[in-house]
């Protein structure tokens, strides 16, 4: 895989590598550690996927203090949050003209949902996350942070009237599926 092929969308940009780094962070303070301590007992396997089956119930206190922890290894962490998220939705909705509002997602936010929506991820249940390649284990993590920022949209992002129209002005009635271009050149 080419490193150009690797790091597209909103990982071109320097903010969006360093959320990618203190997500990769997140995922071995949290996961990896919680992996570690059930390698002590006797089926660590099974007692690791019984307790990442019970993050969605963790309190506050649990995503607060990894809120502190990768905010202490990582000080732009909120800035790199707060700018993936607004370039996401930008790119998401593909018209700055569509969206009104986007109200920043904070750290806590972030790490709550990037931890929740990661306990469901096939490669962390099955502790296989951790025997990747670093360039593998990127990918797993590009796709966990946008799966959380599209999740969040509808909580942080107010888009402007359009008219009552759902369909977009840009595509008019003589347009067909078949002139659609899917991002190959001829």
């Amino acid at each position: 895989m080419q490193s150009s092929c690797l790091y597209t969308g909103i990982f071109l940009h320097e903010f969006a590598v360093s959320l990618l780094q203190a997500c990769q962070a997140l995922m071995a303070n949290v996961f990896e550690d919680l992996l570690c301590m059930c390698q002590r007992v006797s089926d660590p396997k099974s007692r690791f996927v019984h307790l990442v089956d019970r993050v969605p119930d963790w309190g506050d206190e649990i995503f607060e203090r990894e809120v502190g922890a990768i905010s202490a290894a990582f000080p732009f962490f909120e800035d790199a949050v707060q700018r993936s998220f607004e370039h996401f939705v930008r790119s998401f909705f593909r018209r700055s003209d569509r969206v009104r509002e986007v109200r920043n997602m904070s750290a806590f936010e972030f790490v709550q949902a990037f931890t929740q929506v990661s306990s469901r991820c096939s490669f962390v249940r099955e502790a296989s996350f951790f025997d990747m390649s670093l360039v593998d284990q990127r990918g797993v993590l590009m796709d966990l942070i946008r799966a959380v920022f599209r999740a969040s949209i509808d909580d942080h992002v107010m888009l402007a009237d359009c008219g009552g129209s759902p369909v977009d002005p840009e595509v008019g009635p003589s347009d067909s599926i078949s002139n659609v271009c899917l991002g190959e050149e001829g």
